[in-house]
């Protein structure tokens, strides 16, 4: 009797773990209204500028089908950026995490001549995986930036 009551207490318990924490990684997250939201109170050395979803996906050399982009940059004098990418299925998540690694990795190659001291940005970018969603930013302060989409993401 003690086993069984042993046991129900433990399925109990992990029933109601399960269904803790809130479901924050599988909320639906808008990255239209978040890229707006990171643009106007991120702290970034210049104005970020919209960029079409396709031109997104062309500069982090993405080609899969089911991916939606937004972006927002500034002029190649910063490295500043941020964007956001949803996937329609879940294999889309390791090509889309690859292109910001491969992203980071052209702009820390590029900066180290043309522009060092845009370095030590690039190496803290901001890459954060949530549910269907990669997001990526580097600013002029990258804490404050991943603070932001943090909060945003977990509202």
């Amino acid at each position: 009797m003690k086993r069984i009551i042993s046991f129900l207490f433990i399925f109990v318990m992990v029933l109601s773990l399960c269904s803790c924490g809130g479901n924050t990684s599988q909320a639906e997250i808008d990255i239209n209204s978040l890229g707006g939201y990171i643009a106007q109170n991120a702290s970034f050395s210049e104005e970020l500028e919209p960029v079409s979803s396709d031109s997104a996906l062309m500069s982090f050399g993405i080609e899969a089908n089911g991916i939606e982009a937004v972006e927002y940059a500034t002029s190649s004098a910063v490295a500043e950026i941020f964007a956001a990418f949803k996937v329609q299925n879940s294999e889309n998540i390791a090509i889309v995490q690859k292109a910001v690694q491969d992203k980071i990795d052209y702009l820390k190659e590029s900066y180290a001549s043309y522009g060092p001291k845009e370095v030590p940005k690039i190496e803290s970018a901001v890459v954060i995986t949530r549910g269907n969603c990669v997001v990526f930013c580097i600013s002029a302060d990258n804490s404050q930036a991943k603070e932001l989409i943090e909060n945003y993401i977990n509202r």
